[in-house]
């Protein structure tokens, strides 16, 4: 019971990172934020902390000040590992970062996301707050399952199986390419 509980304020978090990021949208002319986890200022944890907590500075924004950090706020999931499965700092959530790759720019405009009820922006992450299709980095600690945040806010947890394995498919931003599988 606990367990789900936990779960839930996970999902609730990701929910609101979801609102945040149609707000960064509304506010940067359509854009997605950046999906590295470094002191630039688009990137996609430091933008939406200033729309979550605009009163109050965040941590350090690099790799090495990630995890335990966030604990208490909506970029932390309960069910966080004091360390990775793989035995790296822990994190949360991470960033598709096949939106970079198939859309060529770090900010993407999500408009040119033609399935946004398909194509993800964000998952439970093992020690990275970047994702992509060969990284391992999807955690699915969520009684083996991963919560996804899709571009249109809707959130979602699939088994490893749900999760396609090809970076050109809808799921990571590949129907750009003309792939709808």
């Amino acid at each position: 019971m606990i367990r789900k509980g936990k779960t839930s304020t996970a999902v609730s978090n990701v929910r609101q990172i979801g609102v945040l990021t149609e707000q960064y949208q509304a506010d940067s002319g359509g854009f997605l934020p950046n999906d590295l986890f470094t002191n630039r200022s688009d990137t996609w944890i430091k933008v939406l902390w200033e729309l979550a907590y605009p009163n109050q500075e965040g941590p350090d924004f690099t790799p090495d000040g990630a995890g335990q950090v966030m604990k208490g706020t909506i970029f932390h999931t309960p069910l966080q590992e004091k360390v990775s499965p793989n035995g790296g700092p822990s994190r949360c959530f991470a960033w598709n970062g096949h939106l970079r790759y198939h859309f060529g720019h770090p900010r993407p405009v999500a408009s040119r996301v033609t399935h946004t009820t398909r194509t993800i922006l964000l998952s439970d992450t093992t020690n990275s707050s970047r994702i992509t299709v060969d990284n391992n980095q999807i955690n699915y600690r969520n009684d083996g399952k991963a919560i996804f945040l899709f571009v249109d806010g809707r959130v979602e947890l699939l088994k490893p199986e749900q999760v396609p394995l090809l970076r050109d498919n809808v799921f990571w931003g590949g129907d750009d390419l003309g792939t709808d599988q």
